[in-house]
């Protein structure tokens, strides 16, 4: 079990600063497209998020779905619903095991919350993808953060 120190009055600076880094264009979109339940899109977002379209292959609608759950994760996480967000970004997950990004705001959900060796194996997790994509600096960044924790 890891146990807080001093590293737990600045590691919500660096995790905020490593989420804008790696996600904010993602994250502002979300919101600005976040629908309300009193939206007439609402049930069409839902349905689309979570149902298979017709001429959609499987694998290109799980896509879309993952992506619809990691979006409203990151919405979801800017508002501090962190339940909900973590929820999301496991959904996203589950449909695309793949999706490095969803690793990763899933690691970060949980740094938030100091459930370190959980979101340390998120965040490896969201590592080893990002290299095996051959996206070298969001690897790079994760690494500094788990160095910076002084996690091996």
């Amino acid at each position: 079990m890891l146990k807080p120190t001093s590293r737990d009055r600045f590691m919500p600076t660096v995790i905020g600063l490593v989420i804008v880094t790696a996600t904010a264009p993602l994250a502002l979109a979300a919101l600005k497209n976040l629908p309300t339940t009193q939206s007439p899109f609402y049930a069409e977002i839902l349905e689309a998020a979570g149902v298979q379209q017709p001429f959609e292959s499987g694998q290109t609608a799980n896509v879309r779905a993952a992506e619809a759950h990691y979006n409203l994760g990151m919405a979801l996480y800017i508002q501090g619903q962190f339940e909900s967000a973590i929820a999301e970004f496991r959904r996203a997950i589950q449909l695309r095991p793949d999706f490095a990004e969803a690793h990763f705001g899933l690691g970060s959900v949980l740094l938030k919350q100091s459930r370190y060796e959980e979101a340390i194996a998120e965040l490896r997790q969201a590592r080893d993808l990002y290299k095996a994509q051959g996206k070298t600096l969001e690897a790079g960044r994760i690494e500094q953060l788990i160095q910076l924790m002084n996690i091996q």
